[in-house]
Parts: structure tokens; C-alpha cells; sequence
């Protein structure tokens, strides 16, 4: 009985053998991957970009390789090289996926992907018709109209009142820090006068208003540190350009965040300054924002390249504290609130009507 049940085992396992044999062998996937662009590369509008990807099947082989863009398909390589021309032209910019996906001849897939990063040309809006203007210093700026408002479209960088008084240049933290409600005073961004050719410079309040008070209504206007015939825009006249842009009158009146796109249209395009993913950034109005960042009333420096602040010229009711608007390279929207005066923020002046 026992050299029977031997038998019988000894075939099972002569059985079990055979269909292990017989068994089909597990596919191996395709190896891919993409050898150009590199990881983090930053391309620019307008490029032509060759993506190239090197794919190989260990136990068949490759019959496509298809490349995305952004998990949308954009060719399909049948042999290689495996390789696509990417024309960089309307494309968001920001973070970009491209995607390589290798297909073995029994439908075994496997897939490679890199984030590239797409700028744009900052600067101007080339599709726009652009002034000029200059202050006392000589410096030259662009100007830019909005509905029925003419806007510098670049920060002011002046160091002289309209008659020729300096504005007391305050370096120090510990200076800046001790500032009363009343001290003029202006600064460069860390203290680097290069700041001033791109981003210009910071004021207190009362530097930019020369020590006026702020208007109490649309009409009043105060000219500040801004050249002749221009001035320092009111509350009321950035809620006028926030309404050009498609703001609600109701949401201009609100404070903190508010709107929806109208920052994004004001923000210069592209990485040149602001900081990825510079959110809806598209300058379409012309107004060329730029995030020159700000000084605490501590003296402490914040926020270049990601934060724009600007002073209005309007004090808030029964309060010392001042309105300003501000941008963020990570919102399209528009910041108003209210500030201490000895603060340092950025000024763009509005011409006289």
C-alpha cells in the first residue's frame, strides 16, 4: 500500500512539473525613459524643445511610445529614436508634465515623466501702447492708461520731492524700527540700491505722502513723492481700477482677498521677477506689477519676488492706519487692508486729471 501511495505522489509531482513547464512566462515590462529635457529645465515661450525618450523590452519588444503633455497625448513613435519637437508657444506658464509611455508587443506598458518649467518674457505687455514720464531725479518710467486712469507701470524709485528736498534715506533696522507716525523715509530693498532699476523703492507712508494727511474724498488729492502733475492714487481710485478689471463694486468694498483674476491681470507675466507659479500672471492690463516686497515697521525686509505691496493715500476711518493694496505670486486676486504708516511698501503714482 505504501509503495502504491509512492506511486501516486511520485505522478502528482511529475504532473505539477509538466504544467509548471507548460505555464506561460510572466511578461516583462518595457524599461523607458526620458533623456531629454532634464528634470526642472526651464524653457521659454517660443522655444522649440526636442523631447527624447530611450525605451527597450527585455523579453519582446517595443512597439510604441506615445509622449504627453500635461497627461494630454501629443505623438505616437513607432521606432526609434523616440523623439517629439515640442513648440512652446501658447502654454500655461509654470510647472509642465511630460509624460513617455513605452507599449511591448503584448500590451505591457510602462511609463517615465519630468516636470519642466515654461516662462514667458516679462516685462511690458508688447500688445499694448505704453507713455512715459520722469521725476525730478531723471529717472524714466512707463505709463499705461486704464479705462479712464493713467498709471505708472513701473514702481517709483525717486529720492527727491518734487521741489528738490531728499527723502530721508533710512537703512538701519533698528532706525527704521523707531520711526514715528510723521517720519519720511524711504529704503532700498535689503538695503541694495540695484533693487531700484527693477523692483524701486520702499516708503514709509509719510515719506510717500510727503506728510499730508489722506484725502477724505475722490475729489482731494495729494501729490506726495510723486512727480508734478501726478499723484498718490486714493482708496477710492484702486477700487476704480479693480472695477475696470471686472471687480464687483461689492467685493472692491470688502477687505483682505478679494475678486477673482483682476491681481493676476495687474501682475507682470512670467518668472523674470515674480516667483513660480506667479498665478494667473498675464499683465493683460498693462499695469506691470512687480513683487518688490515690503518693510516691517520692525525695520525687517519680506516677500521679494513673491509680494507686492502699494500705499494708497487714504487713511482708514478713526484709525492711524493706512490702506494699501498687495499681491501674491500664489494669488490672482487683490489684497486691501490696512497697515501701520511706518511700514515700507512701494508706490505707483496716478496723473492728475
Amino acid at each position: 500500500m505504501k509503495k502504491l501511495s509512492g506511486y501516486i505522489v511520485a505522478a502528482l509531482l511529475i504532473q505539477i512539473v509538466l504544467v509548471s513547464s507548460c505555464k506561460e512566462k510572466e511578461n516583462e515590462i518595457p524599461n523607458i525613459e526620458i533623456t531629454a529635457p532634464d528634470e526642472g529645465t526651464v524653457v521659454m515661450r517660443g522655444d522649440q524643445v526636442t523631447v527624447k525618450a530611450t525605451a527597450e523590452d527585455s523579453d519582446g519588444s517595443v512597439e510604441e511610445v506615445r509622449f504627453y503633455l500635461d497627461y494630454e497625448i501629443v505623438d505616437t513613435q513607432y521606432d526609434p529614436p523616440y523623439e517629439y519637437i515640442w513648440e512652446v508657444s501658447d502654454t500655461a506658464i509654470g510647472d509642465t508634465d511630460i509624460r513617455a509611455v513605452a507599449l511591448d508587443n503584448v500590451g505591457g506598458a510602462n511609463s517615465n515623466s519630468i516636470i519642466v518649467i515654461v516662462d514667458a518674457p516679462g516685462g511690458f505687455n508688447p500688445d499694448l501702447s505704453y507713455g512715459t514720464m520722469s521725476d525730478i531725479d531723471g529717472n524714466s518710467y512707463m505709463t499705461i492708461e486704464i479705462a479712464d486712469q493713467n498709471w505708472m507701470a513701473e514702481n517709483l524709485k525717486v529720492t527727491h520731492y518734487a521741489d528738490g528736498t531728499p527723502v530721508p534715506l533710512v537703512a538701519g533696522e533698528d532706525q527704521w524700527s523707531m520711526l514715528g507716525e510723521s517720519d519720511r523715509a524711504y529704503c532700498w530693498y535689503d538695503n541694495m540700491s540695484e533693487y531700484g532699476d527693477t523692483t524701486g523703492a520702499l516708503y514709509s507712508w509719510p515719506g510717500a505722502m510727503n506728510g499730508a494727511t489722506g484725502p477724505d474724498e475722490l475729489t482731494q488729492i495729494v501729490q506726495g513723492v510723486c512727480p508734478d502733475g501726478w499723484h498718490l492714487p486714493s482708496d477710492e481710485e484702486w477700487k476704480q481700477l479693480e472695477l475696470s478689471l471686472g471687480m464687483s463694486q461689492e467685493m472692491a468694498d470688502k477687505t483682505e482677498w478679494r475678486g477673482t483674476y483682476e491681481g493676476g491681470k495687474l501682475k507682470e507675466l512670467g518668472f523674470s521677477h515674480w516667483d513660480n507659479p506667479n498665478s494667473a500672471g498675464t499683465n493683460v492690463s498693462g499695469f506691470t506689477a512687480l513683487p518688490g516686497g515690503y518693510r516691517s515697521n520692525s525695520g525687517t525686509f519680506y516677500g521679494i519676488g513673491y509680494y507686492g505691496a502699494f500705499w494708497t493715500a487714504s487713511e482708514k476711518p478713526e484709525s492711524t492706519n493706512i490702506w494699501i493694496r498687495a499681491l501674491n505670486f500664489e494669488k490672482t486676486d487683490i489684497y486691501r487692508y490696512w497697515v501701520p504708516g511706518n511700514r515700507g511698501a512701494s508706490v505707483r503714482c496716478v496723473e492728475d486729471q
